[in-house]
């Protein structure tokens, strides 16, 4: 499953022309995508859909698994970013 924020429509309000508009969209500059080294999970527990992130500590092998559900700073906690993404889009 992939997750992305992405805060390209938060420039729907705002005056610029359609090239503009465009290079912005194109750049990825306002999306982060959660990084490959963590697994996002989803399932279905009576009846509730839930979502978790497994993680890994680089070089040990140990594993933890963080229940994230549709948290956004959640999982925007278990990795670096910059702050600038306010949607969360799941595929």
């Amino acid at each position: 499953m992939e997750v992305k924020f992405d805060a390209t429509d938060s420039f729907n309000s705002v005056p610029l022309p359609p090239s503009a508009r465009q290079r912005i969209r194109n750049s990825d500059e306002f999306v982060a995508r959660v990084p490959e080294s963590i697994d996002m999970l989803k399932c279905t527990f009576n009846g509730k859909q839930r979502m978790y992130a497994l993680t890994t500590k680089q070089g040990i092998g140990n594993y933890k698994l963080h229940r994230v559900d549709n948290n956004k700073n959640a999982i925007l906690e278990l990795f670096y970013h910059d702050g600038k993404h306010a949607m969360m889009i799941i595929n």
